[in-house]
């Protein structure tokens, strides 16, 4: 009788197991009511100053799909990693996102970008990058997609401005050691180079530099006509306010992410500067398309402020991802991507017309513009 006891409960535990074992099979099983993309941006650090109005832009994208009904009924939902403005860090975060199974990242800048598009390709995942400027990120690939203006583009604009209406005869670079300060040195210094405008020399410095006295004094030296200066958006406001404080007389030429910068608090310290520039205005203007005006004012209610190009771009990139998603009814990264290269044609965003390329790039205008007593004025 014991025997035949032991029996039946072996035979109960065997089944209740089984069961549990079901259930736990089918609710893993279950058709997930939510799609994630990850996100691997600057949150913390020198680059906080791109990564959080990101965050801000990808929010507000998230929040007007899902409020349509999301994608084919599904809600979007951002799984949101910190890349501290570091390659390595970023590579990190990819690796954790593609374990949770999550196989459509948004990323911001140059490096990070560089750091998450091999393994992005090799595993067929896909990445939309919303800030980066260095022409290496360019691969052919579908799957890896951006919407910035690109060095190469900023880099010539900036170049022509400072040997056309400029005049220079000489030049100098002080900029960050990465993919980003590299790709705008090598492009404005072989604009000008060309057009007769002699690089007297280029210094550059580590993103977690705070001194840059060294560099700047090197470089007077030489004393340029015009000197390019890219940092970090952390480091903006101290590396102007020593070459203020050395004394620095020639012109000074940068770009966009460096002077509509939050970090950047003291404008005073670049009046008189040149940079490139999208072709973007934060204000709500009366040119703006409808969904321009909703997207700045939306942001401003939101978050405070007039909209970075950094929240737009990001902002647009999910939009298309959404879209594109929607389009073909599946979650495959490479029909994804193949989708966006075939269709986004004139696309109307809120950043303006996009056409995606076969490399599934956009081609942006850039414009140069001027600080004048704490605002931004479009040069002619």
């Amino acid at each position: 009788m014991l025997n035949k006891n032991k029996v039946i409960w072996s035979v109960l535990v065997i089944i209740i197991v089984i069961v549990v074992a079901g259930i736990v099979t089918a609710i893993k099983n279950k058709p997930s009511d939510t799609i994630k993309i990850g996100a691997i941006l600057s949150l913390t650090g020198n680059g906080s100053a791109y990564g959080q109005p990101a965050q801000r832009g990808m929010t507000l994208a998230i929040h007007d799909i899902n409020s349509k009904g999301g994608i084919n009924g599904k809600k979007l939902e951002a799984v949101y990693e910190d890349s501290q403005f570091d390659p390595k860090i970023a590579l990190s975060a990819y690796q954790s996102l593609s374990a949770r199974g999550i196989r459509f990242t948004v990323t911001n800048g140059s490096g990070v970008s560089l750091a998450v598009r091999k393994p992005v390709v090799n595993d067929h995942n896909f990445q939309f990058e919303t800030a980066a400027v260095t022409p290496v990120f360019s691969d052919g690939q579908p799957n890896t997609c951006r919407l910035t203006l690109t060095a190469p583009v900023s880099g010539v604009s900036l170049g022509n401005f400072v040997s056309q209406n400029l005049k220079a005869k000489t030049f100098a670079a002080l900029t960050l050691n990465d993919d980003y300060g590299k790709a705008m040195t090598d492009s404005v210094s072989q604009t000008v180079s060309g057009q007769g405008v002699v690089v007297k020399g280029a210094d550059s410095f580590d993103k977690n530099a705070t001194d840059f006295r060294t560099q700047i004094t090197k470089l007077a030296a030489l004393n340029p006509d015009v000197l390019l200066v890219v940092p970090a958006a952390g480091q903006a406001q101290a590396i102007f306010k020593q070459l203020k404080e050395l004394g620095w007389k020639g012109a000074i030429v940068s770009d966009s992410w460096t002077i509509i910068n939050d970090n950047l608090k003291d404008l005073s310290l670049v009046d008189g500067a040149y940079f490139v520039n999208y072709d973007w205005n934060g204000n709500v203007s009366q040119n703006d398309s409808e969904s321009a005006k909703t997207f700045k004012s939306e942001y401003s209610t939101r978050f405070g402020g007039n909209a970075p190009v950094i929240a737009a771009t990001t902002y647009d990139s999910v939009e298309l991802l959404a879209k594109a998603i929607t389009a073909v009814g599946t979650n495959d990264p490479v029909v994804v991507g193949q989708w966006l290269t075939n269709n986004v044609k004139d696309y109307h965003g809120v950043t303006g017309s996009v056409t995606l390329n076969q490399d599934c790039e956009a081609s942006r205008a850039a414009v140069i513009q001027q600080v004048k007593g704490g605002s931004f004025v479009e040069v002619k």
